[in-house]
């Protein structure tokens, strides 16, 4: 922190020697990480103060970037993020600079053919985490409300990120590799997230051939594995994140750009996601019905629609076995979700036409008779 802020005052001596120090640890494979990243945090001092009082850094950028670039593929994540809020910031004082570099970046690290050698797994690895740094830096820049004219032409070569080059996460064997592809399609994703909450005129005209293909896909994968951990073994699914990511992409969009979102269309998915064995995927996807429910009702009604929600909503509702042993803080967190369903019931209910759906009609009957929900019942209810 000290050692950026002496550089702002003295660029011409201090600077060249961060930057030296930081091309010497890129080159020297036992420098210390913190060494790399202390040094690093300096560059981001320096970028920073430069932002916040305006003062002017194009004469020090061609000095900076190099050397930044040098860390695009670090193996330690710190580095890379502390990489990616640097170019974030200098994305947003010299935009028409840096962003062609980005995009040049980005295009070399999707699309490089690598012979079939045990080598091509090794620079796999590069290219996800480049990727997952850029994409970063992306997410960044929109964050700190970067110039949207000026960005808006770069967004479809960072969009090519959310498919990663075409690999297909279903199919990878290597472990190690997936979860960095998925880390990358992830970053992706919360860059388009920072983009629809914070610049949503970025992705206006984007939304349709760019992101919503993809999404629809990511919101629906799953990439479940056995991680064996010696004395037992425990299911993990890797698309988790993606698909955490990609509803709380749809919701953000119909909040703030829902012409951008084809309503009918997310339908499928939201049934799919009421379902989710994930308590946070299933309660993503109340908040969204919710939201359908008091500002676009009538795509509640479209056939067939209220009747795939029915059986997900049903179904957490029931208690299972291992969920009638719980306890404590496990207890309330199981209480709190089947209220969630059960809020998502009541409001269902109250839109016009939904009741004309038996099923739903039948489900909604059955639960409010039940006794075991009257209090919750209650307390809902008095929300409303």
């Amino acid at each position: 922190y000290a050692l950026g802020h002496f550089a702002v005052g003295s660029m011409e001596v201090f600077l060249p020697q961060i930057l030296t120090r930081l091309q010497e640890t890129a080159t020297n494979e036992v420098a210390s990480s913190k060494h790399t990243y202390l040094l690093l945090s300096s560059v981001k001092e320096v970028v920073r103060t430069h932002q916040l009082n305006g003062i002017d850094l194009a004469p020090s950028l061609p000095l900076m970037l190099p050397q930044l670039f040098l860390f695009l593929s670090s193996k330690e994540d710190g580095i890379r993020s502390m990489v990616a809020e640097c170019l974030g910031s200098m994305i947003c004082i010299q935009p028409l600079t840096v962003l062609p570099k980005l995009q040049e970046l980005t295009q070399t690290h999707t699309t490089k053919e690598v012979g079939n050698n045990e080598e091509q797994p090794l620079q796999r690895e590069e290219d996800a985490r480049a990727c997952w740094t850029i994409a970063t830096a992306v997410k960044f820049a929109i964050s700190k409300h970067s110039s949207v004219s000026e960005l808006k032409g770069y967004m479809p070569s960072f969009l090519v990120l959310l498919r990663d080059g075409g690999n297909d996460l279903t199919t990878e064997k290597d472990i190690d590799l997936k979860e960095r592809e998925v880390s990358v399609r992830n970053a992706a994703l919360l860059m388009v997230y920072a983009a629809v909450h914070h610049q949503p005129l970025l992705l206006a005209d984007l939304m349709t051939e760019h992101v919503l293909p993809f999404l629809y896909k990511l919101a629906l994968l799953k990439l479940p594995r056995v991680v064996d951990l010696g004395p037992f073994k425990q299911r993990v699914d890797d698309a988790l994140p993606l698909r955490k990511a990609s509803l709380s992409i749809f919701a953000a969009s119909l909040e703030k750009c829902p012409s951008s979102i084809d309503i009918p269309a997310l339908m499928p998915i939201l049934a799919t996601s009421l379902s989710d064995k994930d308590e946070d995927v299933q309660l993503h996807a109340h908040r969204i019905v919710l939201f359908l429910c008091s500002k676009y009702p009538k795509c509640l009604v479209l056939p067939g629609v209220v009747e795939s929600f029915c059986d997900p909503l049903e179904k957490r509702m029931t208690i299972t076995s291992k969920e009638k042993n719980m306890t404590g803080t496990e207890l309330e967190r199981l209480n709190e979700w089947i209220k969630s369903a059960l809020r998502v019931m009541i409001s269902l209910n109250k839109v016009e036409g939904v009741r004309s759906c038996k099923r739903f009609a039948k489900f909604h009957d059955t639960i409010k008779s039940h006794t075991k929900f009257q209090s919750m019942l209650g307390a809902l209810e008095e929300e409303h």
